[in-house]
């Protein structure tokens, strides 16, 4: 979509160009945005996002693109590693968070706020943006970061049999 987002103090490029996003992702997106215009407008709170989904979604190069536009993106990654929420290497190379220990221990700043990463839906926000992606694309992107094959393949499967979304659901 050319479409600009408005009242959001965006220049002249659009935040979400470049960016293939499902269909009707990219309205919604927009109207969060221009949703939090308002709440500035209207001096009423500011709204926390988040942005949730697999790895290779996307969630990173979007955050990045809000970043532009005012907003004060947070990693949960590193917001674990900060409240002492980050768990052992494990031998694929990851830490796991524990995001219940985090949802406890972690307060939203103020102003306009975006958390980047799996498992941030648990965290007090006020809305939830699932990115979601192709299972080949997500694979390739997958594969191009160095993933093992069983870890590809977990994360297809998950994205294959929309995991994001019971996970919403639960919480």
């Amino acid at each position: 979509s050319t479409q600009r987002l408005t009242g959001i103090g965006m220049q002249s490029q659009d935040a979400l160009k470049g960016i293939v996003l499902e269909e009707g992702l990219d309205s919604q997106l927009r109207k969060i945005a221009v949703s939090t215009a308002h709440t500035k407008e209207n001096r009423a709170p500011y709204r926390h996002l988040l942005l949730h989904g697999p790895p290779g979604t996307g969630k990173t190069t979007l955050s990045e693109r809000f970043t532009h536009e005012g907003w004060q993106v947070l990693n949960v990654r590193e917001l674990a590693e900060v409240h002492g929420c980050l768990g052992e290497v494990e031998d694929d190379g990851a830490a796991p968070v524990d995001v219940h220990a985090l949802a406890e221990r972690w307060t939203p700043p103020s102003g306009r706020v975006l958390v980047d990463g799996h498992l941030s839906h648990l965290l007090d926000v006020d809305a939830v943006g699932l990115l979601r992606c192709h299972p080949d694309t997500l694979a390739a992107r997958l594969n191009e970061r160095g993933y093992d094959a069983a870890k590809v393949r977990a994360n297809v499967e998950w994205e294959m049999t929309s995991g994001h979304w019971a996970e919403l659901l639960e919480f």
